[in-house]
């Protein structure tokens, strides 16, 4: 991988570079849009939840909407490296007001990252409250959790499984039907990037 590595192009974000609800832009590297391109099943999308598997398991942080957005302006040449890198210290600066939140809200950053599922439908938000959303965030990372085993996020029938231990918790908690199956989607999401970590884990 270090052969891959430029003096300018796309930043890729290491193990090191994250931290528990942030981005450090230190010993940032990058990488041609070429090779950016051969990682596009791997890339990352507005909303996911990076997750460390190595030096400090289980760090993470949320991916913004714009981020996305920067890294194709880059590729029609209307950012450059180092404007690109100032978007990655803004995210940093997102990620550290996320840390904040989290702690302000009372939830870890797992439960943040369902938290900010769950709220993406502004209605719903409304309806069920800061208090609302953050019991059943609590209650969704404890029951992905429990049902999360190995490929459980690319096997039919155990997704199934999982998408309706969702839609119980949902009903339990009375979310908003007619949002529930938004919900469920970002939930799914959402856990398929603590997959890795939760599967087998029983809680």
């Amino acid at each position: 991988m270090a052969s891959e590595y430029v003096d300018k192009g796309i930043p890729f974000l290491r193990s090191l570079n994250i931290e528990p609800l942030n981005i450090k832009c230190d010993g940032v590297k990058f990488i041609t849009p070429s090779f950016h391109k051969r990682l596009q099943k791997s890339s990352l999308r507005p909303g996911d939840v990076v997750i460390v598997r190595t030096g400090k398991p289980g760090t993470c942080a949320a991916i913004p909407d714009w981020l996305e957005q920067a890294v194709g302006r880059y590729h029609t040449n209307a950012l450059t490296s180092a404007q690109i890198l100032d978007e990655l210290i803004r995210l940093a600066h997102e990620m550290a007001a996320a840390r904040s939140r989290g702690e302000e809200l009372g939830l870890s950053p797992e439960e943040v990252a369902f938290y900010d599922a769950l709220a993406r439908n502004d209605s719903a938000r409304e309806a069920m409250g800061d208090p609302g959303l953050r019991v059943i965030a609590a209650a969704l990372v404890k029951t992905i959790r429990e049902n999360a085993t190995v490929d459980w996020n690319v096997m039919a029938p155990t997704r199934a499984r999982m998408r309706t231990a969702v839609k119980r918790l949902l009903r339990k908690y009375g979310y908003p039907p007619d949002m529930q199956d938004e919900a469920v989607q970002n939930i799914l999401r959402q856990a398929e990037e603590f997959a890795p970590l939760w599967a087998g884990s029983g809680g």
